[in-house]
This record gives structure tokens, sequence and C-alpha cells, in this order.
């Protein structure tokens, strides 16, 4: 199975599949950027003093080949500075992810509105954006399809929720993502424990990410 990992951290390699490493800024190694990596400046990393510098950073890393999105970025209710300096950072890099054409990878834990509020203003409209680790509502994942984002779902799936499952169920699928963030699970149980829920073959949903693989990060197939 080619199955790809959406967003992890420090990941082995398993299987054939792309896995998708994610990098604060504080531990990319600058001179050596590894191929099909997000970097960017956590929430729960927004009162560190270094941010400035980060974000100065940010702009030239984001424009090196192998960096495929900015992330994650973006608001915490519950950890990390103020919401006021967590988005005026979301804003910052959501423009780099801008200046560089690279779509966006986000964190969000209770601030739902806010974050739309701010990546709904129009100069934000072309830059694609996926929610990773997604274990919200319903309700809210609709909201999100509706308004272009793409959803990631982790290894929280395979012990779900009847919510979380039919959550997955009730979102278009060329919106969805599967990940393994920082658990050490492998991400074919992912995809087993989705195509069980979807009730529907593990290769056709294989197929579904790897075409929404290529449109999210604009990879034109071989």
């Amino acid at each position: 199975m080619n199955c790809i990992n959406f967003h992890c951290h420090g990941c082995k390699k398993n299987g054939e599949g792309i896995q998708v490493v994610s990098y604060n800024l504080d531990e990319i190694d600058t001179q050596n950027i590894r191929k099909n990596c997000t970097v960017g400046i956590h929430p729960w990393q927004s009162s560190n003093p270094n941010v400035d510098q980060w974000l100065s950073q940010l702009e030239i890393i984001s424009q090196s080949p192998n960096v495929l999105a900015i992330g994650e970025i973006g608001l915490d209710r519950l950890k990390g500075g103020s919401l006021e300096l967590q988005n005026k950072i979301l804003t910052a890099q959501a423009n780099i992810a801008k200046n560089a054409g690279k779509p966006i990878i986000i964190h969000c834990v209770r601030a739902w509105s806010e974050l739309i509020k701010t990546l709904s203003c129009s100069e934000f409209s072309s830059i694609k954006k996926a929610i990773h680790g997604f274990r919200g509502k319903v309700e809210m994942a609709k909201q999100l399809t509706d308004l272009g984002y793409y959803i990631s779902f982790g290894s929280i799936l395979v012990n779900a929720t009847p919510e979380l499952a039919e959550t997955l169920t009730k979102i278009p699928l060329n919106r969805v993502f599967f990940e393994t963030d920082d658990s050490s699970m492998p991400i074919e149980e992912v995809y087993s424990a989705a195509a069980d829920i979807l009730d529907m073959y593990i290769e056709d949903l294989i197929g579904i990410t790897e075409n929404n693989f290529n449109e999210f990060f604009d990879i034109k197939p071989a």
C-alpha cells in the first residue's frame, strides 16, 4: 500500500508511502531541509522571544522546493501566548505562505471563529488550507469544507467516537487526509480504520487521498 501520511513529527519511514514531516522553526536544519516537509511557528511557541527572528528565517525557508507547506500554524485557546498575539503570528505566516505560493497546515483548539475570520479575508483566499488532527463535530467540519478547507484525521480514528466517525462520513472525500501526528502508530492502521468507517476498499481510499495530495500541493503526477 502506498499510504500518504499527511502530517507527522519525527516519524520513521514505514512502507512505501509519502510522509510529510512537520518541523518547528527551532527544530529544522536550515542547511539540510529534507524533502516533503512543512515548517512553521506553532501557536504554543507564540510567546517565544525568538519569534521575530523565526519569521525572518521562515520567509527564506519557505522558498525551498522541499518545503511543501507552512505549518503547523494556527490558534490555541488553551496553550501559548494570548489569542491576539497568536493571531498576529498566524497572519504573518499566512502572508509568507501566500508570497511563497504554498498552502498552510493548521492547528486549532477552541478558536475556530477567530481562525476562520482571520483566514477568510480576501488576501488569503488563494491559499489552500488544511486542518490537521481534526476531532471536532460534523457541523464544524462541514463549515470548513464548505469554505474549501481540507481536513486531516489522525490515529484517533482507530478508536473513533460515534461522533467522529459520523464526521468522516459526512464530508466530501476530496477534502480528506490521514495522518499519525506524533503517534507511533503505522499510518496503514489509520487508513484501515477509515476504510471500515466509510465502508469502502482501502485501495480506493488510498487513491482518493493521493489525488487530494496532488491537488493540495499542486503536484503534477508523473
